[in-house]
């Protein structure tokens, strides 16, 4: 099945959000004009003059909270599961901004770093940048405060919301009280929050090294799939990527939904 899809109208008038500077298309308002853009630019009379470009309201809004806990650097038996992690936040991010989505993204137990939606090509700059010199941390945030710190944008534009951490490391409670939260921040039942988690897992990495680590990821898995049938009862979305094994392109943009 495809990625999750939204309900919010891509058409819209346009708002007071910036998006770019571009050349002057036919149709456009003379009150767009950026004069001042334009005469830096100007090199000739036949020069078409440059407009600032707004984002549309109703234009989709993807919404991604992204773990960067220190507990998953450290994990034994998968020493990139953090680098795992960024790679299919990042993943995601560029999927949805082609899809000329705006992206966003906080980054938990991680310094408390915000991405401000964009569909701008810029943000997919802004993007590599960020990701690129991410750091885990040991500060303990959770999933419920972060919700918490972006409460107030996700009650305006109810994005679609993608959570990328490793199920096994969350912190149950906090987990799941960031999820009711996001559930509630909107109390129309047509409107209802889509929330997709994207879930890695340290399974067959753990199992290609030995006796002791393949009953250790036996464990883990039963643990998880406790965690995991109740956070489905939420209809909260689960997609499971085990990077030893899997492609994230083909699990999340066109495996198996769970």
């Amino acid at each position: 099945p495809s990625p999750p899809t939204m309900r919010i109208s891509r058409i819209g008038h346009p708002s007071t959000d910036f998006k770019d500077i571009r050349r002057y298309v036919f149709g456009d308002s003379v009150k767009s004009i950026n004069w001042k853009a334009t005469a830096r630019r100007l090199l000739t009379v036949l020069d078409l003059p440059l407009v600032n470009e707004y984002e549309r309201e109703g234009k989709e809004t993807v919404w991604i909270f992204l773990n960067a806990s220190k507990d998953l650097e450290s994990s034994s038996g998968f020493k990139d599961m953090f680098e795992h992690l960024v790679t299919a936040a990042a993943s995601i991010a560029f999927y949805y901004l082609n899809k000329n989505c705006r992206v966003g993204m906080y980054i938990y137990n991680g310094g408390k770093q915000v991405i401000q939606p964009s569909y701008s090509k810029r943000r997919i700059r802004d993007l590599v940048r960020k990701l690129s010199n991410l750091e885990t941390y040991s500060e303990v945030e959770g999933l419920d405060n972060a919700v918490k710190r972006c409460k107030l944008f996700l009650c305006k534009h109810t994005p679609l919301y993608i959570i990328v951490t490793s199920l096994y490391k969350e912190d149950h409670k906090s987990f799941f009280s960031g999820l009711r939260d996001i559930l509630t921040t909107v109390r129309d039942a047509k409107r209802r929050p889509l929330i997709t988690v994207v879930n890695v897992q340290p399974y067959g990495t753990l199992a290609q090294e030995g006796f002791y680590e393949r009953n250790a990821a036996t464990l883990l898995r039963l643990r998880e799939s406790k965690l995991s049938y109740a956070i489905r009862r939420l209809g909260v979305r689960i997609i499971d990527w085990d990077p030893a094994n899997q492609k994230i392109g083909n699990v999340v943009f066109g495996g198996t939904r769970s």
